[in-house]
C-alpha cells in the first residue's frame, strides 16, 4: 500500500510538472544553489497566458531549414576565421512573426548579435498547431558558424 501511495504521489507530480512544461509557464532551472525562472520573451504573443513549448506541428521556416540557412548566409558575411556554435530561443505567434530571440549561451559575440539581428528580419514562419489551431511556440535554434558559414540544427 506505501508503494502504491509513493507511485500515486510521483507520478501525479511528473504529470502536473509535463503539463506546465508543455504549456511553457513557469520553468524553473537551479544554477548554483539558486532558483530561476527561465523567461522567454512572450510579449508579441497572441495569446500571452498560453504559449507553448512542445506542439504537435512545431513552427516552421517557410522552405525549411536549409532555405533559412541559404537566406542567412546571403544577409550575413562573417570572416572565415569565426567558428563558434550558440543556441537562440525565440517566440514564433500564431501570425508567424518571430521575436524575442535570446542566447542561451553565456557569452555575448558579433556573431549571435548579427544572426539574431537578420532572424528578426527574416518574418517567414508558419506559426505551430495544436490539435489543428495556430498556436503561439516558444523555438529554439542550433547556430553553428563554421569558417564563416552559417548551419541550422533544430
Amino acid at each position: 500500500m506505501i508503494r502504491s501511495l509513493k507511485f500515486q504521489i510521483l507520478l501525479l507530480i511528473f504529470i502536473t510538472c509535463s503539463f506546465s512544461c508543455l504549456l511553457g509557464q513557469d520553468i524553473m532551472i537551479t544554477k548554483n544553489g539558486k532558483i530561476q525562472k527561465i523567461y522567454l520573451d512572450g510579449s508579441e504573443a497572441c495569446d500571452k497566458e498560453l504559449v507553448y513549448t512542445i506542439v504537435e506541428e512545431m513552427p516552421t521556416y517557410k522552405g525549411g531549414l536549409k532555405q533559412l540557412e541559404d537566406d542567412l548566409n546571403r544577409a550575413t558575411l562573417f570572416d572565415k576565421r569565426v567558428n563558434e556554435k550558440f543556441y537562440l530561443k525565440c517566440t514564433v505567434n500564431c501570425k508567424g512573426g518571430v521575436s524575442g530571440f535570446q542566447s542561451i549561451n553565456s557569452h555575448d559575440s558579433e556573431a549571435i548579435r548579427r544572426t539574431q539581428s537578420e532572424l528578426l528580419r527574416l518574418q517567414n514562419w508558419e506559426s505551430g498547431k495544436h490539435r489543428g489551431i495556430q498556436v503561439d511556440c516558444f523555438y529554439t535554434l542550433v547556430v553553428k558558424v563554421k569558417r564563416g558559414k552559417i548551419k541550422i540544427d533544430r
